[in-house]
């Protein structure tokens, strides 16, 4: 109620309020607010506002009443863990396969023991002896990230990379990688067999295969090419082709540069989708 108080207080000694303020008065919170977004929906106009205030605190005192100006957000993450379908036979399945709760415990633990997490790290260091770490901790959320860098790279592991869509990537890579299982890993190529100690010796190897007869080159525009590649693609006068542009509608161009150059993605995506079947293509 303090929040009608205060603006009766304000309309006693003043006549009228200085902005107009809207009122919502929502009694559902109990029941999980089901009917108020809805309501927000089907009214936008009608609520429009330059600034929300919302009435959720505590009262101080029966006597001295208060507003509270700040409250601590909410920030949270959804974490599912799936298991089989049915239950299994602890004899025939027990330590084989895990548990859903007991691998929820552990994302759990990881984030929170820091010892935890220093295993973790040495596992990976015997991977990758370049990699370098850093663990922080997180006041907001007590507990911990760590921060790997590695070839100039930095990865960090938080609340944030776990709910993100490129952990979700990793998980389905993991899914189908995690059949190899842990090194030596043999491998029979030409009828000569070989034996790698990790797995980034194994893909490294399988990659140079793969690149074999193949030349990757990668730039964005011509000041990038070599000078030969520069003669043979655009400069050659045997090749080139010469097109004269005449300018009809300056603002009509103008806007169109800004759109293909500019730092709005959408527009020149539907531009390209929209006159790519007009376009001569040169590969």
């Amino acid at each position: 109620m303090i929040h009608f108080k205060a603006l009766e207080a304000h309309l006693k000694n003043n006549k009228s309020l200085p902005v107009n303020i809207k009122l919502i008065i929502e009694g559902e919170e109990e029941i999980g607010s089901v009917n108020l977004e809805s309501f927000i929906l089907a009214h936008k106009e009608l609520l429009k506002a330059d600034a929300v205030v919302i009435s959720d605190t505590a009262m101080y005192d029966k006597d001295n009443p208060a507003i509270g100006y700040a409250l601590r957000g909410l920030c949270y993450m959804q974490v599912e863990i799936t298991g089989p379908n049915r239950d299994l036979h602890s004899g025939h399945f027990g330590g084989a396969v895990e548990n859903p709760i007991n691998a929820l415990a552990n994302i759990i633990t990881l984030l929170k023991d820091e010892k935890e997490m220093k295993d973790l790290l040495q596992r990976l260091k015997k991977e990758f002896p370049d990699l370098s770490e850093e663990i922080k901790f997180d006041e907001e959320h007590q507990s911990r990230r760590i921060e790997l860098t590695r070839a100039g790279l930095t990865l960090t592991l938080d609340e944030n990379f776990f709910a993100s869509p490129d952990f979700k990537e990793l998980k389905k890579i993991f899914a189908e990688l995690k059949g190899l299982g842990h090194p030596p890993y043999k491998l029979t190529h030409n009828s000569e067999k070989r034996e790698f100690i990790s797995s980034r010796e194994l893909f490294d190897f399988i990659l140079s295969i793969a690149k074999k007869g193949i030349t990757i080159q990668r730039y964005k525009g011509l000041g990038e090419m070599n000078p030969e590649q520069l003669w043979e693609t655009t400069m050659n006068p045997a090749n080139r082709i010469l097109k004269q542009v005449s300018i009809e509608d300056a603002v009509k161009t103008d806007e169109v540069f800004d759109m293909l150059m500019g730092s709005e993605v959408p527009p020149r995506k539907r531009f390209i989708q929209s006159h790519a079947k007009f376009a001569n293509i040169d590969i």
